[in-house]
């Protein structure tokens, strides 16, 4: 389980290059959270660099948020919103271990300051144990990528508690 802080500017290109590491290059199945932007949105990006997303399963926590349409496909979850971390919780349990393909599994969550804004410390503490935990039991992958200038010192001290490994992109 690793956590990835990247300066906002880098942002956008470290979300695409971490993503089309592990689809492409490494072949993983996975689940994707987006926070930041609605699942069109992220669809549009991921086709536009060539990263195959038919291996990935979506949770936007955000569409339904703004009021955008939730469009139902097989391949992605409409969250009302970010604060529902019962639901995500409930929908990551359901779709990491549901039968897959066969291929090794990723969690990845994009991004933990996002949800930090829309959750308080003592909620996304709790959170962030529950889920790191979950991630060991399922036996796959975890990435949380969150935003430098957005991270509260407390929430990253409980970071490099809970993942394997906290890594600074400047």
């Amino acid at each position: 389980i690793v956590s990835v802080i990247t300066p906002s500017l880098n942002y956008k290109d470290v979300n695409m290059h971490m993503l089309e590491y592990f689809v492409n290059k490494k072949q993983h199945s996975g689940v994707y959270v987006s926070v930041n932007r609605p699942f069109s949105h992220v669809i549009q990006t991921l086709e536009a660099k060539n990263i195959d997303h038919s291996s990935i399963f979506f949770i936007d926590c955000i569409t339904k948020k703004l009021g955008g349409e939730a469009i139902k496909k097989n391949n992605v979850h409409f969250l009302d919103s970010p604060q529902n971390l019962t639901d995500l919780g409930i929908i990551l349990h359901e779709s990491t271990t549901s039968k897959g393909d066969g291929k090794k599994k990723f969690v990845y969550i994009d991004s933990l300051s996002t949800l930090c804004i829309h959750n308080n410390m003592e909620t996304m503490q709790k959170f962030i144990h529950y889920l790191t935990g979950k991630i060991r039991l399922w036996g796959i992958n975890g990435v949380m990528l969150s935003l430098h200038e957005d991270m509260d010192p407390k929430l990253l001290s409980e970071l490099s508690q809970f993942c394997d490994k906290v890594i600074h992109l400047r």
